[in-house]
């Protein structure tokens, strides 16, 4: 490992790569590739404390990492080793370098190879740190949260637990619409108050009305204060598509 440290962040990590398989379903080949994984053992009461997992999902595994306050708290009060895995294609665990991102390569890139990485990853620490004992227990939000769930059924004899937080797993499996999601949110904003959605209509009617010419995508542009210039109706709608979001993920602070 290279022995990085975070500043960042309130917790200390450690850096750490791992010679990880880049197949795990081809039995022809082992081939293998250095997954980053992040370290904190500063309240683990070596060989007997659980390990805390969380299971990396789209993006570098420092950013999460930033933003994980729940582990970090519930360590001390349960002597546990924080691991943090990098999921691959993501941050610096690229499988083929700078050429992992070619179509040809890219067929490696998914969940069930992830989830492979991570069990590997897992049973390898525990057999180097003395742990072998040590409980596991997942955490990821989001997609992260489907890994964790997947993990605990794919692999019950590696994962004692997991904490799967907005884990849309009902909506990837067909069994809830996938468009549940914005309906929700509208009545969201009607319960908090009646004026909310009609108003927040008027106004992206308001935008896309002021779009339809040249000089009225200047203006939203001007409005919105946008990097670049809208030129098309199809620019207009991916920034509407932004300020959707604005509205059902930012903090009400932002």
């Amino acid at each position: 490992h290279d022995g990085a440290q975070s500043t960042q962040a309130a917790v200390k990590y450690k850096t750490k790569y791992f010679d990880q398989i880049i197949d795990h379903f081809d039995w022809k080949s082992n081939a293998t590739y250095r997954q980053r994984y992040l370290m904190n053992d500063d309240h683990w009461d070596k060989g007997t404390g659980p390990i805390f997992f969380y299971t990396g999902n789209e993006g570098g595994i420092v950013g999460f990492w930033q933003n994980s306050g729940l582990l970090f708290d519930l360590a001390p009060q349960f002597r546990a080793l924080i691991v943090f895995g990098e999921h691959r294609y993501y941050g610096k665990s690229l499988p083929f370098g700078k050429d992992s991102f070619k179509p040809k390569n890219l067929e490696l890139l998914t969940s069930e190879q992830a989830l492979a990485d991570y069990a590997v990853l897992l049973t390898s620490l525990k057999k180097s740190l003395n742990a072998n004992k040590c409980k596991v227990v997942a955490f990821g939000g989001s997609y992260g949260g489907m890994l964790t769930a997947w993990m605990r059924l794919k692999y019950p004899n590696i994962i004692d637990a997991g904490l799967a937080a907005s884990a849309p797993l009902y909506m990837a499996g067909g069994v809830v619409s996938p468009n549940f999601f914005f309906p929700a949110v509208t009545k969201d904003y009607q319960d908090a108050n009646p004026k909310c959605v009609p108003n927040i209509r008027k106004a992206f009617s308001a935008v896309l009305e002021m779009a339809k010419s040249k000089s009225g995508k200047q203006k939203v542009a001007k409005i919105f204060n946008v990097c670049n210039k809208l030129k098309t109706s199809a620019d207009v709608k991916q920034l509407i598509g932004w300020i959707r979001n604005g509205f059902v993920s930012m903090p009400w602070e932002v």
